[in-house]
């Protein structure tokens, strides 16, 4: 009976150890901001910090290292490229390693200097880790921070190119990028009737999605309700002065007068019931 027990508990105490550690080799040993959006004028400074936390029960040894990042049309994940020797000299990390105590933060530092004759323009950088516990891990099992550089006054040149709505209360919103710079859409959707009365308003881009040069993206965006006092022309728009000249083509979704004919009515039925109580 005892030998049964022993036998048992053996047993579970195997199966706890493989989930701990199949647990452990699951979770990435770093945890870095996702982005970030750094703007820097060409032949002056910059500096980015980069909280890194271990979020092993273990200490790790972490290793670091710069690429280029490109991220093609329709696709969020980066494509990295061994940085080239003319980026090189401009970027670098304050460290290309790291110890790190279980569930502790320390902090590297990306510097960027631009030289003075660089022309406007938008580089994508990925400061990325991989796991130095055991052998060499392929760098998608890490976790890496992709930096999106602006030098020098680079401008988007973007159109948008529809705005159509899905289904109610849904709709989609697509841009193209010809220009240098990274197009941030951070309008406001409007709805708007008679006399250009606003009836109501969601945010265009809630994700804060980027629209890279060269790059068309498209989202989906969630409409305003249509209250049921809207009147008149109803259309939607997208409204953000950064598009400038740019701007989306208003989504017309109707016509409505029958709340003021309800209106009408119900105001003049009133009339009569008080003419008729005075001459009671």
């Amino acid at each position: 009976m005892l030998s049964h027990v022993l036998r048992r508990v053996v047993c579970f105490g195997v199966f706890l150890a493989l989930t701990i550690f199949c647990f452990s080799r699951s979770v990435h040993a770093a945890s870095l901001p996702a982005s970030q959006d750094v703007f820097v004028t060409p032949g002056e400074g910059a500096t980015v910090s980069l909280p890194v936390t271990n979020a092993k029960a273990v200490p790790v040894n972490l290793s670091f290292s710069l690429f280029s990042a490109d991220v093609l049309p329709g696709n969020d994940d980066p494509v990295l490229r061994p940085l080239s020797a003319e980026l090189a000299a401009w970027i670098s990390l304050s460290s290309s390693s790291l110890a790190l105590d279980a569930g502790t933060t320390k902090t590297i530092t990306l510097s960027l200097s631009p030289p003075v004759t660089m022309s406007p323009q938008t580089i994508g950088i990925a400061v990325a880790e991989t796991e130095t516990l055991s052998g060499d891990i392929p760098l998608s099992h890490g976790s890496a921070t992709l930096v999106f550089l602006t030098i020098g006054d680079a401008k988007p040149t973007a159109v948008c190119l529809s705005f159509v709505r899905e289904s109610s209360g849904f709709g989609t919103v697509s841009f193209v990028n010809s220009g240098r710079g990274i197009l941030y859409e951070n309008g406001a959707i409007v709805l708007r009737g008679i006399f250009g009365i606003r009836f109501g308003t969601t945010v265009s881009n809630p994700l804060f999605h980027r629209v890279l040069p060269g790059q068309t993206r498209a989202w989906q965006v969630s409409l305003p309700p249509i209250p049921l006092w809207a009147v008149g022309s109803l259309s939607y728009s997208i409204e953000d002065a950064q598009l400038g000249t740019y701007q989306c083509e208003p989504l017309n979704v109707g016509t409505r007068w029958w709340p003021i004919v309800v209106a009408f009515f119900g105001v003049c039925g009133g009339f009569v019931l008080f003419f008729r109580r005075q001459r009671a």
